[in-house]
């Protein structure tokens, strides 16, 4: 089962002169060189972020990208004006929301916690589009050996999944916690997954641009 998705969120230094994401790419396009963004490394944000150049027409060489290791040192560089924009997980980034400007969510609907519109609606001024890349996603799985081995065993596993994340103090801890408690299943799970692995497959090629 996968039941926490997080969606990407595009956001500015809360200081910087960016208001749109039209602004932010403008500036990348007309003053190559002068706009710092932070990433985690090979991550579906740092696709988004060369994914983001390539539908306008923008050289990557443009960009000035920093990728960290981890989503804090890439929340910190943002929140700190070390650099102007960030692509990383929206819910990781509640922390610093006072230090950020939300330009954009990586979403085909918007999210109620950012005022920010969606990745397409942002770009619409530009007269480009993208495909929207899933966030990280996380979840329960076994071996495919497993499955195939034990189905007994990996049935009731599900089952005890699922019983979990119905149950009501469950739903309230991971509530007050932030923490997704979404049921989709295998079938759905499975299918997501293979989704998923394409888009990083179709544009990986993005993340071997020097």
């Amino acid at each position: 089962n996968f039941q926490w998705y997080e969606e990407d969120l595009i956001a500015a230094y809360g200081k910087s002169r960016f208001n749109t994401l039209t602004n932010l790419l403008s500036e990348i396009r007309d003053k190559p060189k002068t706009v710092r963004g932070a990433v985690v490394r090979g991550s579906a944000g740092h696709i988004m972020a060369k994914l983001l150049l390539e539908v306008n027409g923008i050289p990557q060489e443009n960009l000035n990208l920093v990728t960290y290791n981890s989503g804090g040192l890439a929340r910190a560089a943002v929140a700190g004006g070390v650099v102007d924009f960030i692509v990383i997980s929206a819910e990781g980034t509640r922390g610093i929301s006072e230090y950020i400007k939300p330009l954009a969510i990586v979403s085909e609907r918007r999210n109620p916690d950012w005022d920010a519109p969606t990745i397409n609606q942002a770009l619409a001024p530009l007269n480009a589009t993208t495909p929207v890349l899933p966030g990280s996603i996380r979840g329960f799985a076994t071996t495919a050996k497993f499955k195939q081995d034990h189905p007994q065993r990996f049935a009731r596993l599900v089952k005890g999944i699922q019983l979990a994340l119905n149950d009501p103090e469950l739903q309230a801890l991971l509530d007050r916690s932030n923490i997704g408690r979404r049921w989709v299943g295998p079938e759905k799970a499975e299918q997501t997954m293979s989704t998923t692995f394409e888009y990083f497959k179709n544009y990986s090629y993005l993340l071997k641009i020097q």
